[in-house]
């Protein structure tokens, strides 16, 4: 995904949950199994995009672009614009509290 397609992704959708991992990181994977949940109980309300920030240069310059330096990094986007974030290992309700805070 390039950066183009990453934000036009953003822009459309009413709400977008942006995961920054990489598959060696520690705090990321309890952080996954998390959105999975919010995945299932959101449905369609919700769009996510996982950005493995060392899979390819296209997501490593979309990390880049979005000035994220640690992982795991959640960005809440609605309707476009950057809402709301979290940076480390985050509880489901914490999760849960910011999106139904966009909504």
């Amino acid at each position: 995904m390039t950066i183009s397609e990453y934000r036009q992704i953003v822009a459309e959708n009413i709400l977008t949950l942006v995961k920054f991992y990489a598959d060696w990181c520690k705090p990321c994977k309890p952080v996954a199994t998390v959105i999975e949940k919010i995945i299932e109980e959101y449905g369609d309300r919700i769009q996510v995009i996982s950005i493995n920030v060392d899979e390819d240069a296209y997501e490593e310059s979309i990390a880049s672009y979005e000035k994220v330096r640690n992982i795991p990094t959640l960005f809440y986007y609605k309707h476009g614009p950057l809402r709301d974030k979290s940076v480390g290992q985050v509880t489901k309700e914490i999760i849960d509290d910011k999106l139904l805070s966009l909504i």
